[in-house]
C-alpha cells in the first residue's frame, strides 16, 4: 500500500477518533433522559375541584394555567432529547463505519474499496450541490473543499489500490 492509500487510511481513522467519543456519549446521556421520559411521563393537567374555599380555587386556578403553559414545553423538551438522540445514534453508527472502512482499506478488502467509493461519491454529489446552488458566502468553500476532498479520495482509491 502506498503513503496516499495510507493517509486515506488514516484520514479514516481520524474521523471515527473525532466522531466517536462524543457520539458515544451524547446517545449515551440521551438515550438514559429518554428512558427517564418514558419512566416518569409528563403528568396530565390537573382536575379542577369544586371548593367554597376562595383561596383554594385561586391556587387551583394558577397551578391550573402553569401547567397548560409548562406541558407544551416538556412536550417540546422530550422531542428535542429524541432528536438529539436520532442525532447522536447516527454519528455514533457514522464514526463506526468510518473505522471499519479504515480496517479494510488497510488490510485491502475490495468491500472498503466500494464503500469508501460510495463515500467519497456522496461528497463529492453535496459539495458540488452546494457549489452550484448555495447563496450564503461560507458555503461555496466548503462545498469545493468538499469536492477536493471526494476527488482526492477517489483518485486515492483509483491509483493506490491500482483499481484503473
Amino acid at each position: 500500500m502506498n503513503t496516499h492509500a495510507t493517509v486515506l487510511v488514516w484520514i479514516h481513522y481520524i474521523a471515527a477518533a473525532l466522531v466517536g467519543p462524543p457520539a458515544l456519549c451524547g446517545t449515551l446521556f440521551f438515550g438514559w433522559q429518554i428512558f427517564q421520559l418514558v419512566r416518569h411521563p409528563t403528568p396530565p393537567l390537573p382536575e379542577v375541584r369544586s371548593s367554597q374555599d376562595g383561596l383554594l380555587q385561586i391556587f387551583t386556578a394558577v397551578e391550573r394555567g402553569l401547567a397548560m403553559v409548562t406541558q407544551p414545553l416538556a412536550i417540546l423538551g422530550e422531542a428535542v432529547f429524541k432528536f438529539l438522540f436520532l442525532i447522536s445514534a447516527s454519528a455514533l453508527v457514522f464514526a463506526l463505519v468510518a473505522y471499519g472502512i479504515g480496517r479494510g482499506l488497510s488490510s485491502g478488502a475490495l468491500w472498503a474499496r466500494l464503500l469508501c467509493g460510495c463515500v467519497f461519491s456522496v461528497v463529492i454529489g453535496v459539495g458540488g450541490l452546494a457549489v452550484l446552488t448555495a447563496d450564503v458566502d461560507w458555503i461555496r468553500p466548503a462545498g469545493a473543499a468538499g469536492l477536493l476532498l471526494g476527488g482526492y479520495g477517489i483518485w486515492i482509491l483509483v491509483t493506490g489500490f491500482k483499481l484503473g
